[in-house]
């Protein structure tokens, strides 16, 4: 009798490590991506001669930092390490936009943060149905409606702009 008691608190114990394992997995995860788009946007800036794609990548900016700060702060807390370096496909898609002016620059960046923001999505939807940590799942529903909003306003200009 004993050993199972014993079995179902280690049984326990891996449950936790697991789900512990997962959230890290989520904050990560919207980390990087957060940090990749607030790049892109601040190379567009920069560099783009479009007045409306400047104003698209400011909101990103604004937009990603406020999400990516609060991930920091949860990280924190939770003593989840934080990676300080991009993966490769994002390295890759930050090098495309460096390596491009104007017009192919403004459609380059349009693609790449159409794409993003709907992993993005994607992953927020995931996370505030699936995390079983309070703090990460209302920052995924909150974030929500503005990365929304934004994948809204990107595909627009792409059709507005015929990019």
């Amino acid at each position: 009798m004993e050993n199972s008691s014993n079995q179902e608190k280690s049984s326990e114990k891996e449950k936790f490590v697991i789900d512990a394992t997962k959230e890290a997995e989520y904050v990560v995860d919207s980390y990087t991506k957060g940090i990749y788009a607030i790049k892109a946007a601040e190379i567009v800036k920069e560099n783009t001669n479009n007045e409306e794609i400047r104003e698209v990548a400011n909101r990103i900016v604004k937009t990603h930092q406020k999400i990516v700060d609060e991930l920091d702060a949860i990280a924190s807390a939770k003593k989840i390490s934080l990676p300080s370096n991009l993966n490769q496909r994002q390295r890759s898609n930050l090098n495309k936009l460096i390596d491009n002016k104007a017009i192919t620059l403004d459609k380059i960046f349009l693609n790449q943060m159409e794409n993003e923001h709907k992993e993005d999505i994607v992953l927020f939807e995931k996370i505030s149905k699936e995390s079983e940590d309070n703090e990460i799942s209302t920052l995924a529903i909150t974030s929500l409606s503005s990365l929304k909003t934004e994948y809204d306003e990107l595909k627009a200009i792409q059709e507005r702009l015929e990019l």
